[in-house]
């Protein structure tokens, strides 16, 4: 028996995933798909971000990361591409409920770099010692970069509405827009467990600090690189007027126009001179047309005979305007 005098030690707390921890946690990361709405908010990369790694170190199992990260990545995936499903009914005549499933099974797909991540994070964390947040956001940007997806989304692609942070695709791609973004984001993550969690292995502060100081200094240089880049443009002594047109031709009627539907392709033909020549006579200098908007395999060999080409095809106002 111990001796009534002395106490045991309180037994530290269980890192086990309680569910509702664990659920809120999940609620919070499917936070992060405003990120990437039409309308982005790259502020959402913050709470998605802190939440994963949260949930990433909560779960006592590999098996419990794996099944966490399926289910964000059926959630958010049917939320961000609920156009798949539609798409998948349509051209493959597949029921709805197992075009909803095929969604969820893409969105399981998409998940994997997470899984890589998440396997060598946990693994530098059983060796007793948390990993640099420099190494962290390192990790996270080339697990995102494996083409090992259809729709290879990043961190960086959530900072579309964000120039200081896009200047830095110029030399690194999205990855490099990812790698500015996450050394703003992880370091908070970081403090987070500094300030509130009491098991584990200490939180690097230093490195923290280390990491966010980098972040900021790449958040200046591209906030320096865009103001340069503006003032590059308002100073060019030339510039090139572009129209963008969209005539509302929809894929049917592009599918159509190849089978020899004539009042069909007439009517396409119609609907993009109505705008090309709108655009040109409000002085567009480049017309940009949508992607398959000419069914037809256009020769490209030689001006002369692209241009012979678009005449018989019925699109000779193209050469017309120049």
């Amino acid at each position: 028996m111990p001796h009534p005098s002395k106490k045991s030690a309180p037994a530290p707390p269980e890192i086990g995933p309680g569910l509702f921890g664990s659920v809120l946690l999940a609620l919070v990361m499917l936070g992060w798909v405003f990120a990437y709405t039409p309308d982005p908010r790259v502020i959402a990369t913050v709470p998605g971000l802190v939440a994963f790694l949260a949930l990433v170190e909560r779960c006592r199992t590999w098996k419990q990361v794996v099944l966490w990260t399926i289910l964000f990545g059926a959630v958010a995936t049917g939320i961000g591409y609920r156009w798949l499903a539609a798409t998948v009914q349509l051209f493959g005549g597949v029921p709805p409920v197992l075009s909803w499933i095929a969604v969820a099974l893409f969105g399981v797909w998409n998940t994997i770099h997470a899984w890589i991540f998440a396997a060598f994070y946990r693994g530098m964390l059983q060796r007793g010692r948390r990993p640099h947040p420099l190494i962290t956001v390192a990790l996270f940007v080339a697990c995102e970069s494996l083409p090992i997806r259809m729709f290879g989304w990043m961190s960086g692609h959530g900072a579309v509405d964000v120039p200081p942070l896009l200047q830095h695709a110029e030399w690194g791609g999205v990855p490099g827009v990812s790698f500015a973004l996450l050394c703003l984001v992880v370091p908070l993550y970081e403090i987070l467990r500094w300030a509130f969690v009491r098991y584990g292995p200490p939180a690097r502060v230093r490195g923290a600090i280390l990491t966010f100081a980098i972040g900021v200094l790449l958040f200046a240089f591209g906030a320096y690189r865009y103001d340069q880049v503006r003032r590059e443009e308002a100073d060019a002594s030339r510039h090139v007027r572009v129209g963008i047109v969209q005539p509302n031709v929809g894929t049917l009627q592009k599918r159509r126009a190849p089978d020899g539907v004539e009042e069909v392709r007439a009517a396409n033909i119609a609907k993009y001179r109505e705008v090309t020549e709108k655009a040109v006579e409000a002085g567009a200098e480049i017309v940009v047309w949508p992607e398959s908007a000419i069914t037809d395999p256009v020769p490209m060999d030689y001006p002369y005979k692209t241009n012979q080409f678009l005449r018989r095809a019925g699109y000779g106002f193209l050469v017309e305007a120049g």
